[in-house]
This record gives C-alpha cells, sequence and structure tokens, in this order.
C-alpha cells in the first residue's frame, strides 16, 4: 500500500474510533466506588515516564545534540505526552498552556497586563521546525524545557491527587480528549509545522484505550462484550 493510502486509513480510523467510543461510553454503569485508585497509580507512571522524557530531551539540548537528534527526541517525548494529555489536559488545563499551549502570546485574566510568550511542545517545535537554525537556539530549548519541568514538578507533587479520579470525571475526561482529538488534534491545529498530528492521535487513542482497560474491571457482565469490540 502506497503512503498517501496509509495516511488516507488513519485519517479514517481515528474518527471511527471516536465514534464507537461516542456510542459506547454511556451504556457503562459507573462502579459505586467513585474514586479509582488504579487511574491514580497509572497517572503517576505517566508522569514520571513524561518528565524523564522532558529531562532526557533537556540533556541533549544542553550537550548541544545534532539538530536530527533534537527533532527526534521531541517526537518521542510528544507522544510520550500525548498518551497522558487526556488527563493532564482535564484535571490540570493551565498546566496543560505551558506543557503544549498554542505557539502564540497570550495573557491571563488574573493579569491582565501581562503578556506570557508561547510555551511547551508548541513553541519548540516552532524552534525546532523552523526554516532556518542557528546555534542560539539551543538556549531557548533549554529555557523552555526548564518551564516544563517546573510544571512536572508540580503536578507530581499535587496534594490528594487521588480524590480527582472519580470514576464518573475520568470518563468525562476521556469524553473531552475525544472531542479535543477530533476538533484540533487531526486537524493539524496541534503540530502545525511539523505535521505530526495523525501520528500524535494514535497516541491520543492509545492512552484514551489503557484508561478504558482499568475501568474495564468495574462493567457489568454483559458490558464486556460491547468494550471487547474497542480492541
Amino acid at each position: 500500500m502506497s503512503k498517501n493510502g496509509l495516511k488516507t486509513k488513519r485519517i479514517f480510523t481515528i474518527p471511527l474510533f471516536a465514534v464507537t467510543i461516542f456510542l459506547l461510553l454511556p451504556s457503562f454503569q459507573r462502579p459505586a466506588d467513585p474514586v479509582n485508585e488504579a487511574v491514580e497509580k497509572y497517572y503517576a507512571q505517566q508522569l514520571v515516564l513524561l518528565k524523564n522524557s522532558i529531562r532526557s530531551f533537556k540533556t541533549k539540548a544542553v550537550q548541544k545534540a545534532p539538530l536530527q537528534l533534537l527533532k527526534n527526541t521531541f517526537r518521542e517525548s510528544r507522544l510520550v505526552y500525548k498518551n497522558i494529555a487526556v488527563l493532564i489536559s482535564y484535571y490540570s488545563p493551565y498546566a496543560t498552556k505551558t506543557l503544549n499551549g498554542p505557539a502564540i502570546d497570550r495573557i491571563e485574566s488574573e493579569v491582565v497586563d501581562q503578556i506570557i510568550a508561547p510555551q511547551g511542545y508548541q513553541a519548540i517545535e516552532q524552534v525546532l521546525f523552523a526554516e532556518k537554525w542557528s546555534t542560539a537556539q539551543y538556549k531557548k530549548l533549554v529555557f523552555l524545557l526548564d518551564e516544563m519541568l517546573a510544571v512536572m514538578d508540580k503536578l507530581e507533587k499535587e496534594p490528594d491527587r487521588v480524590y480527582q479520579f472519580k470514576t464518573e470525571l475520568v470518563w468525562d475526561a476521556m469524553r473531552s480528549a475525544l472531542v479535543e482529538l477530533t476538533s484540533n488534534g487531526i486537524t493539524g491545529f496541534d503540530s502545525p509545522v511539523a505535521n505530526l498530528s495523525i501520528h500524535e492521535g494514535v497516541a491520543s487513542i492509545r492512552g484514551i484505550k489503557a484508561l478504558l482497560h482499568l475501568l474495564q474491571v468495574n462493567l457489568k457482565k454483559e458490558q464486556t462484550t460491547s468494550f471487547s469490540g474497542i480492541d
């Protein structure tokens, strides 16, 4: 099959999966226990993986690794982010702005006279995939990655985090992630320069499926048949 054929297949596969989940989610009854510790444990593990990937990325930037290696590291790190973005975006929208916000200046309602420069993966993408590259950009990369690591520290140390993961909210987080995927992800909004949106969309779906499997144990026996179709 040609590359164009594979790309077309992926484009149609992702929306089909999204539609399937939207049809199935309402049929799953929520368990009596409103807090899902398995989700919290998964979230903690993914935060460690993401922080390590960002730290490794920074090390390469400090060492002034070749541009192609930096691009490859960027791709790998953002795939790790996409695996857990379904929960970070929902529970920590402010952190999301620092980790993967649009590459445009913004202001916060609390401090309207302060302009905040672009941050996170999309800002890094603008640097790495620009038409011109210079050694001066290494310093910019390190600065952006340090900002991201500071946010990761806060996410890891967030107190009483387990109580956030009430099962009904986890379902809602997955619904929100599917809306985000179909509206911004596969349209290219999330990766306007490197054009990695389709590939990263697969990672987002992988993260949603991981959560579905964690919640599967709480489903009624007759619902498992519908769930198996997701695989």
